[in-house]
């Protein structure tokens, strides 16, 4: 079942094939995490969130982590 909000920080989401949610976050620093694994972005990676958007999505596009 899709989520209808986001969580309060998270200005994008994508779902991965199990329906986790690989997450961006952040307005000056952005980073992505995803629910259904233990991956993140790199701590003082990109901060051009159009970056860490591709990097999250390619995440979501690979990862088969089941929702927590």
């Amino acid at each position: 079942m899709p989520r209808t909000r986001m969580p309060f920080g998270v200005t994008a989401q994508f779902p991965n094939r199990s329906g986790a949610m690989v997450n961006v976050a952040g307005w000056a620093i952005h980073e992505w995490y995803c629910d259904g694994c233990p991956a993140r972005s790199k701590r003082g990676g990109s901060t051009d969130q159009a970056e860490i958007a591709r990097q999250a999505q390619a995440h979501a596009d690979a990862c088969s982590g089941m929702p927590k």
